[in-house]
């Protein structure tokens, strides 16, 4: 059934019109992804541009109250300026968020009550009757005795800021720093009605000195009181942002945010200072933007919260519908002459394949001959370096090891070391017991030395019964150290030598270590250690002789 599906006409046409169709769905996803990022970008730069809006009137904001404070510090806490001009002009058609600006009296419980008495014999000003804010204890007081504008305000004077921790906490924050400081958001009430809104306090200190004191201590003995605005979030977000959200469009969820170092989870509402819009949109675009103001960063976070409407227009216009639909009527018209060409290209491709799958063969076949090339010289190699009765080096082995270690002690300057072994009375052996004894004597040797010898060293027959170890980094201790072991070896072995004196077989050894000296040229240690063998031979045999 394949082959004939393989070899119908329309087979091809089929997969051509697929291709289209495939071609069409991906037209759509890259231009429906670019048109998500150009969306994404407009949504950001909006949100960006309504973030300055916003930054631009908190900083109006905060520069009234460092204008407030500067007065209170000429008169500290009894400024004659009339306050709610300035903030009637800040707030201008109802966009600012500073509600209100008040004049906060800090007093020592002592010094509370005699405070209340000295202020009611002055004339012109209002009774004051102190209440707490919240249940928390305080060692001092923070009174509200005077706040800007009155009738909005109606309830703020002999407020005691001190009772509520977040208040509390910005204005002792100020005190010590002498610069302002901003309270985490708390729930206030701003109106007759009893509505209660979210906003946050902004306090900053003044002194008796009109400037901040150096010292920490001198701060909280020269402190009069506070200048303390109190700012409304969704003031800010009804201002910047009601005027842009108008019916058909896609509709934002604002929030006005302050961020601690630790970071903001949006989960948390402790750190909220405004909202404004409906519930978030899950999965929607959200933009962020942080601003530096006093002591705290603001932040401000846009979200979609509602689904844009899509007209007909709308889908016409975008190039994510037209597009695709040009792609497969193109692809569609293409499959005409694919048709005719499928079967003069299928014909191409077989003998195109045969060709290929000839050239694999040959290719497999040179590669196998090459890699049975390769281990055959590798065998050769190690037979033309391994001695072929004892199965150690041979004297060419050990020239091209000798060679290795004269260039390693040149670069690293640690020196190696030569022994030169020899059999005693060999020549008697042979006579006596028979050259084939004599071939086993080697093998006995041989494997002695490459029993005793360090793996990282190189044994080596160099010539008929002499025998050598290429220690490779070694001193003078461990070199003669290495060769009595062998001599020893040899000796324990016991192998019966009527030619020799002692009645058993021996052998007699000679050593030398390099030199590592850079300024003398290297000392030919094999003529060193065949002068010391010559040595042994000549004292009696049966012993190693080493010089350094």
């Amino acid at each position: 059934m394949w082959s004939r599906l393989r070899n119908s006409r329309s087979t091809i046409p089929l997969l051509v019109l697929f291709m289209g169709l495939s071609a069409a769905i991906a037209t759509w996803s890259s231009q429906r992804t670019r048109e998500e990022i150009d969306e994404a970008s407009k949504f950001t730069l909006v949100a960006e541009s309504l973030s300055e809006q916003l930054q631009v009137r908190i900083q109006a904001d905060a520069d009234v109250l460092r204008f407030v404070q500067s007065f209170a510090q000429l008169d500290p806490l009894r400024a004659a300026t009339d306050f709610n001009r300035y903030l009637e002009r800040s707030r201008g058609q109802g966009r600012s968020g500073l509600h209100a600006v008040a004049l906060v009296r800090r007093l020592t419980p002592e010094a509370l009550t005699a405070w209340q008495a000295a202020r009611s014999t002055e004339p012109g000003l209002p009774p004051l009757r102190i209440h707490p804010l919240g249940d928390d204890p305080a060692l001092h007081h923070d009174i509200i005795e005077r706040v800007d504008p009155p009738l909005e305000t109606e309830g703020l004077l002999g407020l005691d800021l001190a009772t509520h921790a977040r208040c509390a906490a910005a204005m002792d924050q100020a005190a010590v720093s002498g610069r302002a400081s901003v309270s985490l958001p708390l729930t206030w009430t701003v109106a007759q009605d009893g509505r209660r809104v979210t906003a946050v306090i902004v306090a900053l200190p003044v002194y008796r000195d009109q400037v901040v004191p150096e010292q920490v201590a001198r701060r909280l003995t020269e402190l009069h009181g506070f200048v303390v605005g109190l700012i409304l979030g969704d003031r800010y977000l009804r201002g910047i942002f009601e005027p842009s959200s108008g019916a058909g469009s896609r509709k934002p969820n604002r929030e006005l945010i302050l961020s601690d170092d630790d970071g903001y989870d949006r989960a948390d509402d402790d750190f909220r200072v405004g909202l404004f819009g409906g519930p978030a949109l899950e999965g929607g675009r959200t933009s962020r933007s942080e601003f530096p103001v006093f002591d705290r960063l603001w932040a401000l976070e846009v979200t979609e919260s509602m689904p844009r409407s899509m007209t007909i227009d709308d889908l016409l216009a975008r190039s994510s519908t037209t597009l695709p639909v040009a792609v497969f009527l193109v692809v569609a018209l293409c499959a005409g002459i694919v048709w005719t060409l499928s079967r003069q290209n299928l014909r191409v491709q077989q003998e195109v394949k045969q060709r290929t799958h000839e050239l694999n063969q040959k290719n497999v076949q040179l590669e196998a001959s090459e890699r049975e090339l390769e281990a055959v010289n590798a065998r050769l190699l190690e037979q033309s370096n391994t001695d072929a009765l004892t199965g150690v080096a041979n004297r060419r082995g050990f020239e091209l090891q000798l060679e290795k270690e004269r260039q390693r002690t040149t670069r690293t300057s640690v020196p190696y070391g030569l022994l030169i072994f020899d059999v005693d009375f060999f020549k008697g052996y042979n006579d006596r017991y028979g050259h084939v004894a004599g071939d086993e004597v080697l093998k006995r040797v041989a494997d002695t030395l490459f029993a005793e010898a360090r793996r990282i060293d190189c044994v080596a027959r160099y010539g008929g019964e002499e025998f050598v170890v290429l220690a490779s980094g070694t001193d003078a201790t461990g070199l003669l150290a290495m060769g009595e072991r062998i001599r020893a070896r040899m000796q324990e072995a016991g192998i019966a030598n009527e030619a020799s004196p002692l009645g058993i077989l021996t052998i007699s050894g000679g050593g030398a270590l390099s030199s590592v000296d850079p300024e003398h040229a290297p000392r030919p240690v094999f003529e060193v250690a065949d002068g010391c063998l010559y040595e042994a031979k000549a004292t009696g045999r049966n012993r190693v002789v080493m010089r350094m």
